[in-house]
């Protein structure tokens, strides 16, 4: 009980940090403006942070980073920062906190909050979304059957 107990603490202290960041910035162009989404999808997390930092620098409030092509149909996600996915960057916990990491620090330059959505469908929907929480995404799109049954 004391690990999850500790654990639980741990993601809540994670969640406050993201908030308390988010509350000292601004959020979007101006109050009332709509978000302006991109997407990255390099397949290598780095170049997706160079990716995503000039995106933020152009005026995007949201950035998307592409999940690998059949990621979904994996019943396991993949360990560590990656530098080759096909269609898209695997989704990965190293792979979010770097991106995380990276928008904080483009946020605070920028003096606004830029967000970080990823995706989660198929296999390992269930891992991949604790790992989002845990890294401080902003939004993630799921969808249970997505690239099961539309991809063949």
């Amino acid at each position: 009980r004391a690990d999850t107990r500790a654990a639980v603490d741990e993601l809540r202290d994670r969640i406050r940090a993201r908030k308390e960041l988010k509350a000292s910035l601004q959020v979007g162009s101006f109050p009332g403006a709509p978000w302006k989404y991109v997407i990255v999808a390099t397949g290598n997390i780095h170049d997706d942070v160079e990716q995503a930092h000039a995106a933020a620098q152009q005026g995007a409030d949201v950035v998307a980073v592409i999940r690998s092509t059949a990621q979904s149909l994996l019943d396991y996600v993949p360990h560590g920062a990656t530098t080759e996915g096909f269609g898209g960057t695997y989704a990965t916990q190293e792979n979010f906190r770097i991106m995380r990491e990276a928008l904080d620090a483009t946020s605070r330059k920028l003096g606004r909050y830029i967000h970080l959505t990823n995706y989660s469908s198929g296999l390992a929907m269930p891992e991949i979304a604790y790992m989002a929480a845990f890294e401080r995404l902003d939004m993630l799109l799921n969808d249970a059957m997505y690239g099961i049954l539309f991809r063949d």
